[in-house]
This record gives structure tokens, sequence and C-alpha cells, in this order.
């Protein structure tokens, strides 16, 4: 299985263009994802309840995502290179 996402980016130009990254899941490793995932969800549904998942629209949010990215230098990301794990 394939897990594409697709980010659209601008050049200095203002042209766009799409930024694609690729998770590729093998069959022998559904399990472990399945796993992983269904942790995943238990994790934020706890956090709902708890009332401490953000909300992605409200302006706070947007603030401290902002914050982020400012000391982090760009858009808090990293480039992962895979050949290395």
């Amino acid at each position: 299985m394939t897990i594409t996402e697709s980010k659209k980016r601008f050049n200095d130009d203002g042209k766009f263009f799409f930024e694609k990254h690729k998770l590729f899941l093998y069959k022998e490793d559904f399990d472990k994802f399945e796993e992983g995932f269904r942790e995943a969800l238990e994790a934020i549904s706890k956090l709902k309840e708890s009332g401490e998942y953000p909300d992605l629209k409200s302006d706070s949010f947007n603030e401290k995502n902002e914050e982020i990215k400012t000391e982090k230098g760009g858009e808090g990301y990293t480039d992962v290179n895979f050949d290395d794990l």
C-alpha cells in the first residue's frame, strides 16, 4: 500500500507545484501499522475528551503554529533520509 501526501507549494515567481511524500507500507507490516494507528486514534480521543486537543481552526492554534515555524526557521518539518534508517 502507498500513502501519499501532496502539498501545494509556490515558487518565487508565484507559480505553484505539488510536493509529494510517499509512505510505502508492505504487507508484512500491516499488523504493526494497524496497531500504531489504533493507538494514535485512542490518544486523540483521550485528548479530545480532556479538552486538550487543539481546535485546528482556532486563531490560538494558528498563532502557536506560526511561532513554531519561526523558532525552527521554516515550516517545522525536517528532511528524513530513509536510507539512514
